[in-house]
Parts: C-alpha cells; structure tokens; sequence
C-alpha cells in the first residue's frame, strides 16, 4: 500500500509486502495519523491468509496490527473510521458466533485494538449487508 501526494508525487510503499500479500480498501481516520485497511495472504499474523482487517500510522506504516485475526472461512473488507476516529465498521462474511449463517454482516469495533466486536446488522440468512460508511469527520 502507497501513500502519495495528490499529484502522485512523493510515493511511499507503507506496508512493504510481498507478491503473495495483497493490501486494498483503505480507509484514512478522520485526524489523518492512521490507515485500516485489508490484507490477504498468509504470514505470522494471519495464517489462514483471508481478508483481514490491519491498522498501520498513516506517515510511516509502522506499527502495522491485525485487528481481526478471525478464524478459517470468515473475511473482513471495507473499513470505515467512525467520525471521532474511535469505532471501525467493516463488513464480515463466513461462520463465526455472531453470524452462524455466514453471509456479509456489518460490525463495528474499537479501532484502537479490535476489541468489542459488534455485529450490527444480524439480518439472518440470505440478507447480505456490506460496505458500511460511517459518514464523514466533517
């Protein structure tokens, strides 16, 4: 993932993956320091390799963290900061507790960590809910 001025000048690879890493669907939080984004491709942090939800500072790419972590089956796409830059909503599909028949559910969480985890959605088999927009900091 690239960071870059608006005339695509000064171009900055923030998460220095590798061929087998893909990294899209990015969202900048509303003070501009941090980036969740999705990552796919097995590594350390994600084994089973499906999209995941990561955070990184927008500056540098350091401090890059798997927010998500789920488990075999289950992807997270589409983040989208909160207006205070405090809650992530994201779209998950796949079996997991909260969402037993598998289809795209909406949920929210504590952008900070990944904790409280929320279904919001919960609309039952056959309803897909995604791309979620929390409305703008403005």
């Amino acid at each position: 993932m690239y960071w870059m001025n608006v005339d695509g000048s000064d171009q900055q690879n923030l998460t220095n993956t590798s061929g087998t890493i893909s990294d899209f669907d990015a969202a900048i939080s509303p003070d501009g320091q941090r980036i969740a984004y999705v990552s796919a491709g097995a590594r350390a942090s994600n084994p089973e390799g499906e999209d995941e939800i990561y955070a990184m500072n927008a500056l540098d790419g350091s401090d890059q963290k798997n927010l998500k972590n789920t488990a075999a089956g289950v992807q997270d796409d589409f983040p989208d900061y909160s207006p205070d830059g405090k809650k992530i909503a994201y779209d998950s599909d796949g079996d997991q507790p909260s969402n037993r028949e598998g289809d795209d559910e909406v949920y929210l969480m504590n952008a900070l960590d990944g904790s409280r985890q929320q279904n919001l959605t919960g609309t039952g088999s056959n309803v897909n809910d995604v791309t979620p927009d929390l409305g703008s900091a403005k």
